[in-house]
């Protein structure tokens, strides 16, 4: 489900959404559905029908049991599935979005940013309040203030309040922590969570005010570990349908979950993994949590109880010649939680690379076609609900691609960089 639809009565500019009576939304202020450009109050209850919603010429929503209605309505998700209503998913054709800022993380060139789809680029520096040749290894995009942009680098947190333009430090805790991973939470977003790790110790931190102030949480962390010395957090991932579960990954020391909103962590027995290089959870159906080591991903649909392989060794159908398939980014489509894209190579940090995407939940994987062969693994990926269609690409060793159909194809964009951390974009 896309955060917000809207557009005008002849057609939705709007992302895809999918909405079932089954969907449970925790904050109905936010989930809202906007069928009209017309701000008509919204409608609830009324005599139970059957019949189609048409925009223009095609119909985009079939609606099974719904409230009777004669035109378009602003109504809330919450209130739709009260009154009965199935929403059934409809593909989005429309071109895709081209105002949107795109930010990359690098390792010693700070930030780069584009605002003209990637045609230039620019190095965001101290005149724009950002550290000269900083290590930038994580970025996050508030979920409901896509113009405020929080960066972690070897100096701290650094926050944008206009898309990356501008940075000032967040003076707090944070500051001489490495910081290697940042999650928002998607129903509270003043509550944050940042891991740190090599060289500084690893540790988790909490913000419950937006991130202007942080605490650090009781997790107990390897203080050395085999191969990359002292350990680091990769992944933090907040559970979408319940906020109190999060999840974190470390390189090399497994995983931790906690029940509670972060007060507390317990161990993530997966088969002895300790080499996590992501987590993710999708709301599915049915809920899965996805944990991504270096040559296999773990999945669980009970919160961690039980685990089954995907067996990714032989699950990728990739013709270049390797001796194992090295996994590293994940991402979820933001309008469909069924869909999964994953990043990977033949090694860290690899000579070769490609994406994979599954339709199945990870049951089965697709290699996507790319117009010129990744120098390296595929690190990470850009999403944003926005536009769904839209996804950015980058590989460890710089090379950006991007899709505007939902991966089916892709172009590589002119501009190379040095090593890539992390890439977000942006709407305006």
């Amino acid at each position: 489900l896309a955060n917000v639809i809207s557009g005008p009565y002849d057609g939705l500019s709007c992302a895809d959404a999918i909405v079932t009576n089954k969907t449970k939304i925790t904050t109905p202020e936010i989930w809202m559905i906007f069928l009209s450009a017309d701000m008509v109050p919204p409608l609830v209850g009324g005599e139970k029908c059957s019949g189609t919603l048409s925009f223009g010429r095609k119909p985009r929503i079939k609606i099974g049991q719904t409230s009777a209605l004669a035109i378009p309505v602003c109504v809330c998700v919450t209130e739709l599935l009260t009154a009965g209503w199935d929403l059934e998913y409809a593909r989005n054709t429309r071109e895709a979005m081209k105002d949107l800022t795109i930010i990359i993380g690098t390792i010693g060139q700070s930030i780069m940013r584009s605002t003209d789809e990637g045609n230039t680029w620019e190095r965001v520096g101290p005149r724009r309040g950002f550290p000269y040749e900083a290590l930038v290894r994580c970025l996050a995009v508030h979920p409901s203030e896509p113009h405020v942009v929080f960066s972690g680098t070897e100096r701290g947190l650094y926050r944008s309040d206009d898309a990356g333009a501008n940075w000032r430090l967040v003076d707090s805790v944070l500051n001489p922590h490495y910081i290697w991973a940042l999650a928002i939470d998607p129903v509270e977003p003043d509550i944050m969570f940042a891991g740190t790790g090599t060289p500084t110790p690893a540790m988790i931190f909490r913000s419950t005010n937006g991130g202007s102030s942080w605490k650090r949480r009781p997790v107990n962390v390897a203080a050395e570990c085999e191969n990359v010395g002292t350990p680091r957090v990769t992944a933090i991932a907040v559970d979408p349908q319940d906020s109190r579960n999060v999840w974190i990954g470390l390189e090399v020391d497994g995983a931790r979950r906690s029940a509670d909103g972060g007060e507390s962590w317990t161990d993530v027995e997966v088969v002895h993994q300790k080499d996590v290089h992501n987590i993710v959870v999708t709301a599915g159906p049915p809920k899965t949590i996805f944990i991504v080591v270096n040559r296999e991903i773990y999945k669980s649909t009970d919160d961690g109880v039980t685990w089954e392989t995907l067996g990714m060794q032989d699950n990728i159908p990739w013709e270049y010649p390797r001796t194992q398939n090295y996994l590293r980014g994940m991402a979820v489509e933001p309008s469909r939680p069924d869909i999964l894209f994953l990043g990977f190579g033949d090694a860290t940090p690899g000579t070769a690379g490609g994406i994979a995407r599954s339709n199945s939940m990870g049951k089965s994987w697709e290699v996507l076609p790319l117009p010129v062969q990744p120098n390296s693994t595929v690190w990470t990926f850009g999403l944003h609900p926005a536009d769904p269609n839209v996804i950015f690409a980058a590989s460890r060793f710089g090379y950006l691609y991007r899709s505007d159909s939902g991966g089916n194809s892709w172009t590589k964009l002119r501009r190379e960089f040095s090593e890539i951390a992390a890439v977000r974009w942006m709407p305006g």
